[in-house]
């Protein structure tokens, strides 16, 4: 009989429990639940309802078990940056979403006191507000991690919540009307829809039409990522012919061809549930006496 593996892979909008097995060398999936996730906003912040988050993910154990009884092992991946601070055991609300701007006062301060480029040198990881370091700091501030006992990156606090231990996975501890999509204006704006549209219109091409808008976005962001993979030949001297798209975003032909326009590469579409994927296997892998 072959070895099940559960994936629990949470995203932004959505999360989903994925059993996952070796069959004859190939590896085969069934996504065995699914469901919705959001952040909210409460007294003008952005906010996870990690209890909600906690809930579904052990309605879709309980769903994976009862059509997979025998599972060898599970693990759970949710995007990065986010975490939780813990005070007796419990979490110290609000958890806050990484498109919060509470950050946005802090960073000057940051910088001041850690310059981005000796950051940069230290992690190498690209700025973005919502990088846990400018939330954390922010937390400080307000005083909230002065009462904090402990903390744990989102899919870390879950695996606690389900099995007792506290541990830290080393990734998580690193994390034609074109406008710029990395501009600040659009890192948590009250309305992304009116914030694009606002900055179209100041370049005295404001969308007609909710297709002319979807148009902007689309053919920005394959512009925004011609322009990296261009930055980033030039900073390793290497080129490559194919760019390789995974997880959600590769379902969608349009962007991937206006990205093939952009780079002037191959574009080729992976399977939608990378990150699932890559979680069963590293289950397999240490199930195996292998390492990650």
């Amino acid at each position: 009989m072959h070895k099940n593996y559960l994936a629990i892979d949470i995203g932004a909008s959505s999360g989903r429990h994925i059993v996952g097995w070796m069959e004859n060398g190939v590896l085969r999936t069934e996504e065995v639940y699914r469901f919705p996730n959001s952040v909210q906003r409460v007294d003008g912040h952005l906010e996870w309802d990690i209890d909600s988050l906690f809930a579904n993910v052990k309605q879709g154990i309980r769903e994976a078990f009862a059509k997979y009884p025998n599972i060898e092992s599970l693990s759970i991946d949710t995007w990065a940056v986010d975490y939780v601070l813990l005070k007796d055991g419990k979490p110290l609300s609000p958890v806050y979403a990484y498109r919060d701007d509470r950050t946005q006062a802090v960073i000057p301060e940051v910088h001041s006191i850690l310059p981005f480029a000796q950051l940069y040198a230290r992690t190498g990881i690209q700025f973005q507000p919502f990088n846990s370091i400018y939330q954390l700091y922010a937390d400080k501030k307000d005083g909230r991690l002065a009462q904090a006992e402990d903390f744990l990156m989102i899919p870390e606090y879950l695996l606690w919540k389900l099995c007792g231990v506290k541990a830290r996975e080393y990734t998580n501890a690193t994390s034609t009307r074109i406008f710029d999509v990395n501009a600040a204006r659009f890192s948590a704006p009250q309305d992304m829809r009116a914030e694009i549209r606002a900055a179209l219109a100041e370049t005295g091409e404001a969308p007609a039409t909710d297709a002319d808008l979807i148009n902007s976005i689309y053919h920005s962001l394959a512009y925004c990522y011609g322009e990296a993979y261009r930055e980033m030949e030039a900073v390793t001297g290497q080129h490559w012919d194919k760019l390789y798209i995974a997880g959600g975003g590769a379902k969608n032909a349009t962007l991937n061809e206006l990205t093939a326009h952009y780079t002037g590469k191959q574009v080729v579409a992976l399977p939608i549930e990378a990150t699932a994927i890559g979680n069963l296997k590293i289950q397999m892998s240490i199930s195996e006496g292998g390492t990650v």
